[in-house]
Parts: C-alpha cells; structure tokens; sequence
C-alpha cells in the first residue's frame, strides 16, 4: 500500500490546511536522529524501499552499523540543488525533507517493479548524516574515505534527461543550432553510445588514435553530450574525492547508464584531439571549437595523475573552482585523497570559522614541510581580511596556471625544469603572533618593481580586434611597447633582450608535446609572423593547414600566460612576470624567501600599523638567527628584530632568479639575508 503521506512530491511551501478539516491528512511527525553511539566509527545506511509504481511516496528505513562490520551497500554522489526547493519523504515512517534532486534521484533509484520484494540500501550524505549535529558532522567527514571505498558501487546522479541547466550551453554557430530540445531517453542514449566509441577509439597511455572506430559526426549528438559534461555535478567539489575512491562507478542519467570509466576515456579522447593532426573525431568543426575543449576538461579534470595525487597543493588547484556551500570544505573535502601525511594538517572542525581553518592549516603545513609552497596560492589574501601569507580558498586562485604548475614540478622534465629560487633550502617560521596572524621569516630583496603593465581588462577597452587582430597578440605588442619604452630595444628574434623577454613569457617551459615537438620559441616566432614554418614541414598539407599542424595548441598555451597576467621590469632592468590579481604596484619589492620556489613580490607596510608598542616586535626565543651553509663555509647572524612588516602580494617570476641564484650569491658572500615579518 501507498504511503499515508499524501504530499510528498509537493513542495513544502504549500498553503496551511483549513482548521475546519484537520483530520483529512494525518499529522505525520517531523524525523529526528538519535545519536550515534560512537560517531568516529559507526555510520547510518538508509534502505530505499521498492514501489508499486512512480506515483508511490519515497519510503525509507534507517540502520546505524559499525563500519568494522558494515554489509553491502551503495553510496550516492549526486548534487544537493537548491536547499530552497524541497520535498518531502518517508523515513522510519516519519516525515523528511530533501533537495528537489535528490528526491528525483531517489525515485530512478529505487527497485525497478520487478523487483519490488528488493529493497535497496544505500550511503546518502544528506540522509545518513546529522547535518545539524556539529560534532557527528566532524566526526563522519574524517570517514568519508573508508565510506567510499567500502561501497560496492558509487552511483552518480547525473540527473534527468534534461535539465534546466542544459539551457545555459552555448553551440558553435558552425553546429547549426543555438539551442537543443529537450533530452530524452533516446537522445541521452545516442550521446552514451558516442562516448563509448570516443573511449574505444583513444589509447591514453600511448596517446593514440584507433581510426576504425567512428564515432558519430552528428552535431546535436555532440551537443547532448557536452551538456552532460556541463552539469553541476562536476563543478561540485565532493564528487572529486567520491569517483576516485570507488571500486567502480556508474553514472545515471533519467534510466540511462554508462561506466563513469568510459565517461573518463571519452573526456581524454576529446581533449587529446585538439590541436592533433589525427584524431578518431574528424569533423574539423567539432574538433576546434571551444566547447569541445570546456567539455573535455570538466570531464578529465576529475581524475587527477599520478604525479598530481601526491601534492596536496595540485589537488586542490584542480578543484579550486568546485562548488561548495561550505567554503571550509575547499580543505575538508579532499581529506580521502590527500596524501596521508597532509590530513593532521587540515581540522575538520566545522564549530571554527573559516578564516581559523584556512590560517591553522597554513601555519602546520609550512612548519611541519619547512617549505613555503603554501605562498603559491596566494594572490593579495590580505585583501579579503586574510594574513596575506594564507591562500584564501574561497575565490578562485594560481590565476598563472604555468606558473603554478612549474613551481610544483607538474611538468615533465623534458618540457620544463622545475623552479628552485631558494634552492632545495628549508625555512623556518621563526616568531609567530598570538593570533597567528603574522609570522617571521628569511629572505632577500632583490629589487622593486619599476614599470608594470597593463591588466587584460584595462587594455581590452582599447582593443579593436579589426585593427588590432586577436587579443592575445595585442597584449603581448603592448608588452613589448613597454620593454621597448623602458630598455631601448625593442624585443625581436634579432634583439639581445628577445631571449629574456621569451623566458619570461614562456615561464621557462621549452615545449609540450612529444620529444620531437616544435619548441615553444619556434612555434612563437611562426605564431607572431616573424618565420615561417620550417622547410620541409608538412609539405604534403596546403599552407593553412602547415600553419596549424606546426602551430598545434600552442595558442591555447600562450593564452594561459598572457590574458591574467602583467609583465613588469624591475629598477634593475629585470623583467618578470606576475598574475594581475595580486594586484601588483610599482615600488613592490621583489623578494627570495628560503623555502620558496620562485620569488615572490610583496609591500612594505608602516611598523606602526602593525605594532602598538615595543614589546609586539617580533623576539626569537632561541636567541640570535644564524644562517648556516650545509659546509659550514658561510655563517650569517641576522638581526634579532624585524621592524618592518610586509604583505605579501604574490609568487611570480623573475628572469634569471628562479634556479637557486640567490643562495649561490648567498654562498660568495655577495648578498645578505634578512628577516622579514608577513602580516
């Protein structure tokens, strides 16, 4: 029989019930959880019941279970959806509210009528856990990892066929369409078939194409499958951590279903035909447009290598423009994929602020690393009331990609060497604040920022695009306008300064590609018109087709170092390279802080600003600060106060100081060290 709970795939916002009739709709009480005997080790499963059919209510029971004992069961990855649309559902014959969604998910969920003597059990965040209880909250973060690889099966929540969401995807005019109808089952269908044969067709670890295969050329079934790739569930953060611990996944869509490996593979291969001269995908069409190239890194982007497993700091680049409510769980929610040595740094606290989480775990990483890796996430934090030296989380951040990713060795060798400015030095934080807010540390100032740059928004109000060409040439001309203006030279393949100038463009990175691919300063000098292709190039292809063959997506490369960023040139004549939003200014000094791996620009501030009298200076309690070389050639005793505090405004790079110069200068006595305190 149907549940006495009449209204449950009503909204909740319903008008109230004539007091004239009050037993039409038996009051139903509202659930409550008893608590968990030992929360750090026991969790709830909910059992979703069958129905007769679709117009049946959602009726559930609830279980606590130890996890040293826990039976088969499911775990849903889904997106919660708005907390302001909710329904209700039976559990343990009381009333419940749930998301809009996951309601939905629930009704695809539960057994099929064939099956209605079957229930199903499974791990649901939103049901399982007592979200208004702060304590079991902590306590079950922490065990989402056993909880994930322990589920027999992750089952991913895709949505319905369509989804008003889908509405927001943009097609290339070339596709012959603005907008699609809505998806159905045999739409979503065709769109699961075509990356079935996308995944067939790419061989990821040899990074090639099977050309027997043919995936579909048709462009509205491309166009459903992008929107796949474009819903919520990837931009939300805890999915990332949900996929990679599952034995096995599977995505569902309405009642439509395909391995989430596939769905992987199909990602890869849309990503590996950009910018290839072969590919399984042969409309040109489809191959160079943007929305392939979105698509395809929402899909893999979820699915980080082997080298990005390992360095916390990667990990959390990848997901730094995930969806969450919670801005704490940037932190929390990669707690099962983080490198184990990384978890005692993070507290799952959710009775402390954010600004208490972000600082605390700053502080432990680089104390306990002895390493200021932290600081390459930084990008002005101060300006959000965060001490500047703590990455601020809760916007999108390493706005310099390349950057970035050669500051953690993200790179392979043979493309990039990775940076070293302080060489493989540790540091120390030597004085910290009670409200560990400002801290002291080692460093050198190199010099001060003399001339900057334009930001890309400023000059894009000058842009005409008819006179001026493609934006990303534009702003690289205005750069060399500014060193011409600054050095006299003007920076072309002929000029002494042109090396410099590409150095710091390229971020040091000499090519991507295959061994054999053209260097990044060969395809620059074809991309800017100064050469053309070498002889002998693709002398089967017309001239268009050479251009882009030898071009590859060398201009999807460029872009990622140009539009965020401004080039500056130091007192000295020093040019470098830094992400606009550190908001950088001329007199900044440009700084090596042992620990660092590349410099960093910071702004002196006024010592009274930040210090109300004599006994706040900083004091090092194991008395005077000596800097020892490793031999002990070179012995340094620094001054015990640092008077003048900074605030950091960013990593960026420097030509000619990013491989351990400065600690070699350090060395033959050419330069000294000093404290320096961040606020």
């Amino acid at each position: 029989m149907a549940s006495s709970l009449s209204h449950t795939s009503r909204e909740l916002s319903r008008a109230p019930e004539s007091p004239a009739e009050p037993d039409i709709i038996p009051s139903i009480p509202r659930f409550r959880y008893s608590p968990l005997v030992d929360p750090s080790n026991e969790i709830r499963l909910v059992t979703l019941h069958p129905a007769l059919d679709d117009g049946y209510d959602i009726i559930c029971t609830l279980q606590s279970v130890s996890l040293d004992n826990v039976g088969e069961f499911e775990a849903l990855s889904y997106v919660w959806g708005s907390p302001g649309r909710k329904l209700s559902i039976l559990l343990e014959n009381q009333e419940f509210e749930v998301t809009q969604n996951l309601a939905h998910a629930l009704r695809h969920l539960r057994p099929a009528r064939s099956n209605k003597f079957e229930a199903r059990t499974l791990w649901i965040d939103a049901i399982c856990i007592d979200q208004q209880n702060i304590d079991e909250r902590n306590h079950q973060v922490r065990r989402m990892d056993v909880i994930y690889k322990r589920a027999k099966q992750v089952v991913v929540w895709l949505g319905n066929y369509s989804e008003p969401e889908d509405e927001l995807v943009e097609f290339p005019r070339e596709w012959g369409f603005q907008k699609l109808e809505p998806g159905s089952f045999e739409s979503i269908q065709e769109a699961f078939k075509l990356a079935r044969d996308l995944a067939r067709s790419y061989d990821f670890e040899s990074d090639k194409f099977d050309l027997s295969v043919y995936p579909s050329n048709n462009f509205r079934t491309w166009g459903y499958l992008c929107q796949l790739f474009c819903r919520s569930w990837y931009r939300r953060l805890w999915v990332f951590q949900e996929v990679n611990l599952a034995r096995q996944a599977l995505i569902l869509c309405g009642e439509c279903t395909i391995d989430w490996n596939e769905l992987l593979r199909a990602a890869r291969a849309m990503y590996a035909s950009i910018g290839s001269t072969v590919s399984s995908i042969r409309n040109q069409q489809i191959r160079r447009s943007g929305l392939l190239l979105d698509s395809a890194k929402k899909g893999f982007n979820l699915h980080p290598t082997k080298r990005e497993i390992g360095n916390l700091m990667v990990l959390m680049r990848k997901t730094n423009t995930s969806d969450c409510e919670d801005p704490r769980d940037k932190l929390i929610g990669l707690l099962g994929v983080m490198p184990e040595a990384d978890r005692d740094d993070i507290e799952a606290d959710y009775s402390k602020s954010v600004d208490q989480v972000y600082n605390n775990w700053a502080w432990k990483r680089i104390t306990r690393r002895e390493r200021l890796d932290v600081l390459s996430a930084c990008e002005d934090s101060g300006r959000k009331g965060l001490p500047s030296w703590v990455p601020d989380f809760r916007s999108s951040w390493a706005s310099d990609e390349p950057l970035f990713s050669n500051t953690h060795n993200i790179y392979l060798p043979q493309y990039s060497s990775p940076y070293a400015a302080s060489g493989d030095t540790p540091t120390r934080i030597l004085w910290t604040s009670e409200d560990r807010r400002r801290i002291s540390v080692t460093g050198y100032e190199i010099d001060r920022v003399a001339v900057i740059s334009d930001t890309a928004s400023l000059l894009r109000v000058s842009w005409n695009q008819e006179r001026d060409g493609p934006f990303t040439q534009f702003i690289i001309q205005r750069w060399e306008q500014m060193i011409s203006e600054a050095a006299g030279i003007l920076p072309t393949p002929k000029s002494s300064i042109y090396k410099e100038f590409t150095d710091v463009l390229f971020r040091g990175q000499k090519t991507v590609g295959s061994d054999d691919s053209p260097s990044f300063h060969e395809r620059y000098t074809v991309w800017r018109g100064h050469n053309p292709p070498p002889k002998g190039w693709g002398l089967d292809l017309s001239p268009e087709e050479r251009y882009l063959a030898f071009i590859g997506s060398f201009e999807h490369k460029i872009v990622k170092r140009v539009i965020n960023s401004q080039m500056f040139i130091t007192s000295k004549g020093v040019i470098g390279a830094v992400a606009e939003k550190c908001h950088v200014e001329v007199g900044d000094s440009v700084y090596v802080l042992l620990g660092g791996n590349t410099p960093f620009i910071m702004r002196r501030l006024l010592a009274d600003e930040y210090y109300d009298n004599e006994k706040e200076f900083p004091k090092y309690a194991w008395g005077p600060v000596r800097l020892r070389d490793e031999d002990g050639s070179r012995l340094q005793t620094l001054d015990e106060r640092c008077r003048m505090p900074y605030r950091l405004m960013g990593p960026c790079y420097l030509h000619g100081w990013m491989d351990g110069e400065a600690i070699s200068a350090w060395r033959q006595d050419e330069l000294e060290f000093s404290l320096v305190t961040l606020c």
